[in-house]
């Protein structure tokens, strides 16, 4: 919690939390024997080293590709900066790699990008969909098209995204539908997402109560990701919401080794003329938009399990423990 609000912190604070968590982690080490330790994201690394436990660190994506791609995209100053940290980042995964005893990514793309770098053992640990929340299926939708992003619209990728959506493809949907909405839903808009709803059909909500009520009035899901690391779980729950997908070639490479197809379980577009073809079949076709929805929940059902996930971890964290020397931290 005090890393998340380090990075709408002045310096001063920033720093001073940094250190009040780092103390207090070392207290945590100090006070007990552990049989493991639990290590969520890069970002956390540094402050686990302490703990004289087996690591593990469970990485999710590769950030350091995820910044050196934001760099691709973006106007100078931002290139220099994003390619800076993406060099940082870079170093700092190769050595947390090094330091733990089991290292995850969430997807079989994420580890071949850090298995080039790195010797240590690196094992995919997959998300989980959410379950399905009971009352929704009644709320009706809009009843003019409505297409929703969901995330936290600080976060670069996602801002990226939305804008790419708004300023290149939304122009050419409304067009054809004139009425056609696209709602931005998520909390901590930074100024160049807020600044979309001066565009005609655009809709920036910021923090919502429930997000699942958005998601059953609108239409269509869309992820038009340009950078999109790992797994987007906002697709998942789209999914589980029962909305067609729509997302960009980056986003379906995460979700390919869950068995999901283009033009099956959703629709995969790269160019603004791809994206218009795909979000208006669906606006076109009611029961095309119902048996690509139908496809997505039966695949979320037989790949994406918290139960399967929750066994994985357990049979790594069980064998981790059970081996002897490995009470106190070593190098592995």
């Amino acid at each position: 919690c005090a890393l998340a609000s380090v990075g709408r912190s002045p310096f001063t604070l920033a720093y001073f939390r940094c250190r009040t968590l780092a103390r207090r982690v070392e207290e945590l080490a100090d006070s007990e024997d552990y049989d493991a330790v639990f290590v969520s994201t890069a970002a956390m690394g540094p402050y686990a080293r302490s703990v004289r436990a087996p690591r593990l660190l469970d990485l999710m994506d590769a950030d350091s590709d995820k910044w050196r791609r934001l760099s691709e995209v973006s106007p100078i100053p931002k290139r220099w900066i994003y390619g800076l940290e993406a060099e940082r980042m870079r170093t700092l995964e190769s050595d947390l790699i090094a330091e733990s005893h089991r290292s995850f990514v969430v997807n079989g793309r994420e580890r071949e990008r850090l298995d080039q770098r790195s010797s240590a053992r690196i094992d995919v640990l997959s998300n989980g969909a959410p379950e399905q929340l009971p009352g929704l299926a009644e709320i009706e939708k809009t009843p003019d098209p409505t297409v929703i992003f969901v995330g936290t619209m600080s976060y670069q990728p996602s801002v990226d995204a939305v804008c790419y959506f708004a300023h290149e493809i939304l122009p050419l949907l409304r067009e054809r539908y004139p009425a056609l909405e696209f709602w931005i839903v998520g909390r901590s808009p930074k100024p160049e997402v807020v600044r979309l709803q001066e565009l005609p059909g655009v809709v920036v909500t910021g923090t919502v109560p429930t997000v699942e009520n958005f998601l059953r009035r609108a239409w269509i899901f869309v992820a038009p990701h340009r950078v999109a690391p790992g797994l987007q779980n906002k697709i998942l729950e789209a999914m589980q919401a029962g909305l067609p997908v729509v997302c960009s070639q980056d986003c379906l490479v995460g979700l390919a080794e869950g068995g999901f197809e283009s033009g099956r379980d959703l629709f995969c577009a790269e160019t603004p003329s791809d994206w218009e073809i795909a979000v208006s079949s669906l606006i076109e076709m009611p029961e095309l938009r119902d048996s690509m929805a139908d496809a997505a929940v039966e695949k979320l059902r037989t790949t994406y399990s918290w139960e399967r996930v929750g066994d994985q971890l357990e049979e790594t964290l069980s064998t981790l423990t059970s081996v002897p020397g490995t009470a106190a931290h070593t190098q592995p």
